[in-house]
């Protein structure tokens, strides 16, 4: 990044709600810092520090304790598990498909109407700005836009974002970074999930619960989906601590792992040989990994068209890319 390169910076920190509408624009949302918290999925008791799980000499499999519970609380991991090299400083330089990995998760949007067809015969953007406001990727109201999503993510010290502007076109956002610091459990909601809760920092939008806060880690992502990725990080300090569905989250987000690169991948097959447990999915293994060596990675996203095949209406879903 040269010295031209500008940044937007949102953090929890601005005092009008006007700072925040001004950085939107018809080509950009609001930037947020970036921050990471995981919470392991199996449940398994804890290991005290105090006296952690002697893992550093080989031992049989059957007398490993859970992976989930070791990582989670002591960090003491093998010694034949090299620590990854990780620069976090690295920005996002290029949006080229053919550098990303395609995850085998992909989500569906939508079943496709006889008049939604006919709009992606004319272009596959007609249908878009058919289904969506202008420059936005979902509809839940007018006010729950994508910067109202991420708004609650920044509020509540969940992440921190920034957007990396065109130096020819400051009206452009070319990338982003986001910070995961920490993801809020039910428990730490202390309150019933469809409480309403005021934005401290962003009065400009309405109050949100829970659900929109689990809403957010996902819609605060759908920026542009053609020419843009995020680049994503955990924060130092993130504590490991995360509830469920945030594994289901990561499942879409997460790199694969043959995108890593060499030093990395030995690293992550060493991790997966020493903590093999029958019946976890590949991507909770990747989570874990990623969490306790802060393993970053590049994200984008795009839509894809399906055409009607036999019983099967046509549909509009959303693929997930990753790269190093």
């Amino acid at each position: 990044m040269n010295k031209d390169t500008k940044k937007i910076v949102l953090t929890k920190q601005l005092s009008k709600a006007s700072q925040l509408a001004a950085s939107s624009s018809s080509s950009s949302s609001s930037p947020l810092p970036i921050h990471n918290s995981f919470t392991p999925l199996s449940p398994f008791p804890r290991i005290r520090a105090s006296s952690p799980a002697p893992i550093s000499s080989p031992s049989p499999i059957a007398s490993r304790p859970p992976y989930s519970s070791i990582i989670q609380t002591t960090r003491i991991l093998p010694t034949s598990i090299v620590r990854p090299n990780i620069l976090t400083s690295h920005i996002p330089s290029s949006t080229d498909s053919s550098l990303y990995s395609i995850n085998p998760n992909y989500k569906i949007i939508k079943i496709l109407e006889p008049i939604e067809e006919e709009k992606v015969s004319q272009s596959f953007l007609s249908l878009i700005d058919y289904l969506y406001p202008r420059n936005c990727h979902f509809y839940d109201s007018d006010q729950k836009n994508i910067d109202y999503y991420q708004a609650i993510l920044v509020d509540t010290g969940s992440v921190d974002i920034q957007h990396i502007l065109n130096p020819q076109n400051p009206s452009k956002i070319d990338c982003s970074k986001i910070k995961i610091k920490k993801v809020i459990t039910p428990e730490e909601w202390k309150s019933k999930p469809f409480v309403q809760k005021t934005l401290s920092n962003f009065n400009l939008y309405s109050q949100y619960n829970y659900y929109d806060y689990q809403e957010a880690w996902e819609k605060a992502l759908l920026f542009r989906n053609f020419n843009h990725s995020w680049f994503i990080y955990y924060d130092d300090q993130f504590s490991n601590n995360y509830p469920r569905w945030f594994v289901k989250w990561f499942k879409y987000i997460v790199i694969i792992p043959k995108a890593f690169p060499k030093q990395i991948s030995e690293s992550y097959n060493k991790f997966i040989d020493y903590f093999k447990q029958e019946g976890i999915p590949d991507f909770e293994y990747t989570l874990q990994f990623m969490t306790v060596f802060r393993i970053p990675w590049i994200f984008s996203w795009t839509y894809h068209y399906q055409v009607k095949q036999d019983i099967s209406p046509p549909l509009l879903l959303r693929h997930y890319r990753s790269k190093w």
